[in-house]
């Protein structure tokens, strides 16, 4: 069944990236007179009257129309919103039951429409004035108010939407993440938006699977949005599926050359699968004597790595980052290298393994000579150098070092 349309802007939010960030609408003032048994009897004995006339009278529509005034005031004579839920249930009840008397459906929507914008501001005007003292006040008072525009007008998304960023806030994930699947199921799975923001909780939460579920689903029916693929991408990364990450950012580099970050995160991925592979043959002790074609396989995956980093070390800026992320891998790739030619592989394949290990590290060594020159207070830069120099049984250099920083 759909309510009552609400177009307000009056969304709250936090900043993550693209996801869960969301405007605030100006809040109208909403009056709260102080309550008492007094009042709350003098309402409840209007409520009995006004509903035994409109059982009398079913299709007059201006008692309908005075019940729903008059459930709005009571709500607001209520001054804690947890306790308004019951009136505010009562007042749906008689919107749906007005559905077919025209003039009074008029202007019930117009009353329902107050109450919704009123406890919603409400909840907005508080997250804008939430500090840290008062936090845990705010926090049950938002909620509240927002649970209390979700019974006025049940599939109003925008206000799932605030009350699933106010839980991810507090830290209640499993209750924004639930928020989210109650308003994606009122919604049909037709607001990409909020699925997005559900897959994007699910990664938080450590469900990828279920995050990449929605995302795959996301990239196959909106393919111009590359918000969805670069979450698909994350998602399978964190979940370990790396080999579907590679496919995907393979097609992105060769669809998108220009776009330097698909290649680098390609060569980042290819380079942690051949780091993986390299690691089962060395650790595992049945592995220990692996075949040429184990070897080759894991050289070949290294060898794609380090062709993009090479194509990137050519075309970006060589500032400091660069040169110390390809000082990194070859580096890195030289120490894993050296563990292969340890295996039982046999002497000819060991010391082509051998050599090409110092390549990589003779290669690595004049990225982290530069780093050193551009910054010879660094202290990394300069432990790592001199053990480089030690590797490569530069030791004339690495004494430099040592007595220049007192090693």
């Amino acid at each position: 069944m759909m309510y009552v349309n609400t177009r307000m802007a009056v969304l709250a939010g936090i900043a993550f990236g693209v996801f869960f960030t969301l405007s605030c609408a100006t809040s109208d003032k909403v009056q709260t007179p102080a309550s008492s048994n007094a009042v709350s009897e003098s309402y409840n004995e209007q409520l009995l009257y006004l509903n035994q006339r409109i059982r009398s009278n079913p299709m007059n529509e201006e008692l309908r129309v005075q019940k729903a005034e008059l459930l709005f005031e009571y709500a607001h004579s209520i001054p804690d919103p947890e306790d308004r839920k019951r009136v505010y249930q009562d007042l749906r009840v008689t919107a749906d039951d007005s559905r077919s008397l025209q003039n009074a459906k008029l202007k019930i929507d117009e009353i329902v429409k107050r109450a919704w914008n009123s406890e919603q501001n409400s909840s907005i005007r508080l997250l804008q004035e939430d500090r840290s003292e008062t936090y845990d006040i705010h926090f049950y008072k938002i909620i509240a108010h927002l649970n209390n525009a979700i019974t006025i007008i049940p599939d109003s998304l925008v206000t799932y939407s605030l009350k699933s960023t106010t839980l991810y806030r507090r830290g209640h994930l499993n209750e924004s993440i639930s928020t989210l699947v109650e308003a994606n199921r009122i919604a049909r799975g037709t607001k990409p938006e909020i699925r997005e923001k559900l897959a994007f909780l699910y990664l938080e939460s450590g469900y990828a699977s279920d995050a990449i579920s929605i995302y795959e689903e996301l990239t196959n029916q909106y393919q111009d949005r590359e918000t969805y693929i670069h979450g698909l991408i994350n998602a399978l990364i964190l979940n370990k599926q790396h080999d579907d990450a590679v496919l995907i950012l393979r097609n992105l580099s060769e669809q998108y050359p220009a776009r330097t970050r698909y290649r680098e995160s390609l060569a980042t991925e290819l380079f942690y699968i051949f780091s993986s592979q390299a690691n089962i043959l060395y650790d595992n002790p049945q592995a220990r004597n692996a075949s040429e074609d184990d070897i080759n396989e894991a050289l070949n995956i290294l060898e794609e790595a380090r062709l993009l980093f090479t194509s990137l070390d050519s075309q970006i800026p060589s500032n400091e980052e660069n040169i110390y992320r390809m000082g990194t891998f070859y580096m890195k790739a030289s120490h894993i290298i050296h563990q292969l030619s340890e295996l039982d592989i046999g002497n000819e394949l060991a010391d082509e393994l051998t050599n090409k290990s110092n390549e990589y590290m003779q290669k690595s060594l004049s990225y982290w000579e530069r780093l050193a020159e551009m910054s010879s207070d660094n202290m990394e830069y300069m432990y790592i150098l001199h053990s480089i120099y030690l590797e490569l049984g530069m030791n004339e250099e690495a004494d430099s070092i040592e007595r220049t920083f007192n090693f």
